[in-house]
């Protein structure tokens, strides 16, 4: 058996034995002592558990514990993550080397610790970069303003190979999520529901497109989990960790941005914030964060200071001002970094392909890209973003 294959075993029968624990609920009548029992339960498996992660032959033992002493929990465990995947739906535990490590860094907050569970659709790879990874969050009252800046400067970031990271919620948080798709990219929406009470579901279709068009939409909890108030903090601080840095648009005193804010600062993320009107409540938030520290981003490029690498993607684009989606020759060119970045490293024959194009044209725009720094040829006939 290959490592790989065996690797994937352990990650398996791990994910099934962290739901066989979690499963061992007592159930109560009242809903709020049982989701209290519940949460206190699940931060007391995360804090015996973590300490092994890394150690896989005390966790293969622990796996083969659970198999034998509780096989009907255990086989009930993995045929409801069979089922789950016969859906699209993946489950992984903090044990799978997949699971974002940025999740795992926490420093502090309301005794916050990284979900054991994950449920996905999609490729929950897109947040493994997490030195590329915006969020953009804002209200879900948002004016034309507004939503015009959270989808243009999503484009633009995705256009340099960055990762917009966002709740999937009605207003900026949508706009963020069509930015990045407009552009080619990739985009990652982290929810505070279960899957089978998907909220908001006016967005459900926007969540397909996401995962159709190669980005993950996630969430800790389980399938049933109603949207309940306090199921958003968690997932407000899991988009504050997934990403380098959070941008705030338009967020009033009161809202859920102002929550993924305060995480941000509280995980030691990088808090930008664009300014706005100080009699426009839909500011009130916004003004005061940046009252109390927050860096002030009043055009795209100022977000390109946190992230150094995007931004030597973007001194190459850079001409006379324009917006990067305007330059070099268009949406041709666009569509192939956009493509190269899915793919990694592919033949130019194969990106040819896949781009419907003749391959002396790909030729020709990836010797302009050459030129301009932003791809390089591979021997081989491979060629790879620079």
């Amino acid at each position: 058996m290959s490592k790989e294959s065996s690797e994937q075993i352990l990650s398996f029968n791990l994910t099934a034995v962290t739901l066989v624990l979690l499963g061992k609920n007592s159930l109560e009548k009242d809903k709020a002592t049982q989701a209290s029992k519940k949460r206190l339960q699940r931060d007391e498996l995360v804090r015996r558990l973590l300490p092994l992660r890394n150690d896989n032959n005390r966790l293969a033992e622990l796996a083969s514990r659970v198999q034998k002493e509780q096989a009907a929990l255990y086989d009930s465990a993995c045929y409801q993550i069979d089922s789950l995947a016969a859906r699209g739906i993946f489950v992984i535990s903090f044990f799978d080397t997949n699971y974002p490590q940025s999740f795992l860094s926490a420093r502090a907050g309301d005794g916050y610790l990284a979900p054991p569970l994950l449920y996905y659709r999609g490729d929950i790879g897109v947040l493994s970069e997490f030195d590329l990874n915006l969020a953009i969050v804002g209200s879900r009252r948002a004016d034309d303003a507004g939503l015009r800046i959270a989808r243009g400067w999503s484009e633009q970031f995705s256009s340099l190979g960055g990762v917009i990271v966002s709740g999937l919620a009605l207003g900026v948080d949508a706009a963020a999520h069509l930015g990045a798709l407009a552009a080619g990219g990739k985009t990652a929406a982290i929810i505070g529901s279960g899957f089978d009470q998907f909220y908001p579901r006016d967005n459900l279709a926007l969540a397909d497109r996401i995962v159709a068009e190669g980005g993950v939409v996630l969430t800790p909890f389980e399938m049933s989990e109603p949207p309940l108030a306090w199921n958003f903090l968690a997932r407000n601080r899991l988009i504050a960790l997934s990403s380098r840095a959070t941008l705030v648009v338009q967020a009033p005193i009161r809202s859920g941005a102002i929550s993924t804010a305060n995480a941000a600062l509280e995980e030691n993320r990088e808090l930008l914030v664009v300014p706005g009107d100080i009699n426009d409540l839909r500011y009130q938030g916004s003004n005061r964060l940046i009252q109390v520290g927050a860096h002030l981003i009043a055009e795209f490029k100022d977000i390109l200071e946190f992230f150094p690498n995007l931004a030597l993607a973007a001194a190459s684009f850079e001409g006379g001002g324009q917006d990067i989606s305007q330059t070099l020759s268009g949406a041709d060119n666009l569509d192939l970094l956009a493509k190269l970045r899915r793919m990694r490293e592919p033949s130019v024959g194969d990106l040819a392909k896949a781009l419907n194009r003749d391959d002396n044209q790909v030729r020709a725009e990836l010797l302009e890209l050459e030129f301009a720094g932003l791809v390089r040829m591979l021997p081989g006939d491979l060629v790879s973003l620079n």
